[in-house]
Formats: structure tokens, C-alpha cells, sequence
């Protein structure tokens, strides 16, 4: 009896407004420099509904300066991206944030085996077993990266290397994270403001601006990946760090992405078969063929 058909069930819901998990990890813009700003949003300034961020051992509800992973009255895109989700679609959000400011490929804190690589990994698969051992069912969104200054610091040679440790890195992730071999690589590009920074040297500048090719290159060498703009962002005066109204607005550029492959016109079509299935299941359990499309319907890849 399709009504009696849990498994099913539960394969088809996936399709639906449905829980994520998002991945955060990166150096500074990413952890979140505002410059000592909280949002002037008051709605981010409080409990962030239906968002919940890995502590550790656990996940906790969001909320800024208690555990956004932020110095204190800082953010980066956590707290809007949860909201924009709370607003629009039905299922929580769980978020695992890993970054440090001023690290990078070159100085050995990204690389496989490195320590913020071990730290995303080990965090990204407890959290993992922590949803499925509470019987948590979620889509994993993917992992946004906020990254490349550090590798615009060092040598030439360490600048065009910047492609080939990337793509190296989003590969040995899929291998090592659970669940993660096709993971979406959400990823942005230097500002044009940093690799033109009136405080920086003639070379330094010359590295950003081939570290930015090497992202542009990467977006199309690493598959499954988006590659985020950030050309029209604003920063909070040094020519580094994004302000807050920008990591809001990169917030709303992740959330388009992730919404756009989450909540498709398959997801839709296929929670409202559900919804007529389960409530009027009596005079669908028995119709010759049902089982047989909705098998078809659970196994569909989105």
C-alpha cells in the first residue's frame, strides 16, 4: 500500500521545501570583518528562525555574537542567508562555518592534511552523522568559499598555482566529507577593488589580478561550481574586507543559488502530488501503475 510505503515517502519529500545544510569556510570575508558593525537590519540582530549553526558537538540556533563564528559585532553571510531562507522556503537551515583571516593555500592552512582543512572535514562529517542519527532528512546545499588574498601575498609562482590548489582542494573535500562526492562549490572572485588598492605594491596588485583569473579559470575546470561576483560590492575602507550590507548581499546571491537548485518545478509538482496522495490516500492506494511512476518520481537526480 503506498500509503504503508515510508521509504518511499521519505525519498519523494526530498523533492519539497526540504531541510539544507550549507558548508562556510575561508579566510576573512568569509569568517565576517564588518568592522566592528552589526547589521542595521534589526531582524539580524536577534535569533535568526529556523537556522542553526554546528558548535562543535551540536547545532545551536543562530544568532549574532553568540555563535556566528565571527569576532563580536561582526558577520559574514550566515545570519542573512538563514533569514532569506526563514522568509521564503519551509524547511531549516544547518550551517557548518570554518574559517580564519589571513589564511590560505600558500602558507599551508587549506591543503589536504592541513589544519583548517581537517577542521572543515572533521566538522562537516560529525554534523553530518548528527542529522542522520536524529533522523534529520536534509539536501546538502554545498560549500560557499570565501577566499584568495593570502595567495595573492607570497611569490609569483605561488599566485599561478592558485587554479591548481584550488581544484585540488574541492576534490579532496568530495573525497573526504561524507556524502559530498558531487558537492557544490559556491566560490567568489576578488573584488576589483582589492587587486587595485591604492595601499598595496605594483607586484602585490600584479598577483591579485592573476589569482582573480585563476578563480575565473577554476570556475570552469572544477565542475558542479558558481562562480560569486563581488565586483560590485562595497568594502568598510581598506580595500580588503567587505562591509556589512556587502556580506549581506553575497548572503542573497548563495541563498538565489542554492533556493534555484533546491526548490526546482520538480519540487514543487512533486509536494503537491504528495500532499494529495496523503490526504486522500484511500482512493489512490490502489490504483494499477501509481507506486510504479512515483518509484520513477523518487529516483529522479535534481
Amino acid at each position: 500500500m503506498l500509503k504503508n510505503n515510508i521509504s518511499l515517502l521519505a525519498r519523494l519529500k526530498k523533492f519539497g521545501p526540504e531541510n539544507i545544510l550549507l558548508l562556510i569556510a575561508g579566510q576573512s570575508n568569509a569568517r565576517g570583518s564588518t568592522n566592528d558593525t552589526v547589521p542595521t537590519e534589526a531582524y539580524l540582530n536577534q535569533v535568526i528562525p529556523s537556522t542553526f549553526i554546528w558548535t562543535g558537538s551540536a547545532f545551536a540556533q543562530l544568532q549574532i555574537n553568540v555563535n556566528n563564528d565571527s569576532s563580536t559585532d561582526n558577520h559574514g553571510v550566515e545570519l542573512n542567508f538563514g533569514y532569506l531562507s526563514s522568509r521564503q522556503r519551509a524547511g531549516k537551515v544547518y550551517i557548518v562555518k570554518v574559517t580564519e583571516g589571513g589564511t590560505g593555500f600558500r602558507d599551508n592552512k587549506w591543503n589536504q592534511n592541513d589544519a583548517n582543512y581537517n577542521t572543515l572535514v572533521t566538522d562537516a562529517n560529525a554534523a553530518i552523522a548528527n542529522l542522520n542519527s536524529n533522523n534529520i532528512p536534509f539536501h546538502f546545499a554545498g560549500l560557499y568559499w570565501n577566499q584568495g588574498e593570502k595567495d595573492t601575498g607570497g611569490t609569483n609562482d605561488e599566485a599561478e598555482a592558485y587554479e591548481t590548489n584550488l581544484s585540488n582542494f574541492v576534490t579532496a573535500l568530495r573525497g573526504d566529507i561524507t556524502g559530498a562526492s558531487n558537492m557544490r562549490f559556491m566560490f567568489t572572485r576578488l573584488a576589483t577593488y582589492y587587486t587595485t588598492r591604492t595601499t598595496a605594491s605594483d607586484a602585490l596588485k600584479a598577483r591579485a589580478v592573476v589569482v582573480r583569473g585563476k578563480q575565473d579559470n577554476a570556475n570552469s575546470s572544477i565542475s558542479n561550481s558558481d562562480l560569486i561576483d563581488q565586483d560590485d560590492l562595497t568594502h568598510h575602507g581598506d580595500e580588503i574586507h567587505a562591509n556589512s550590507a556587502s556580506q549581506n548581499l553575497l548572503a542573497s546571491r548563495v541563498f538565489d543559488l542554492v533556493k534555484a537548485k533546491t526548490d526546482g518545478g520538480a519540487a514543487l509538482l512533486i509536494t503537491a502530488l504528495l500532499d494529495a496522495l496523503e490526504a486522500r490516500s484511500g482512493n489512490f492506494e490502489n490504483r494499477t501503475g501509481t507506486t510504479t511512476i512515483l518509484e520513477s518520481f523518487a529516483n529522479i537526480t535534481v
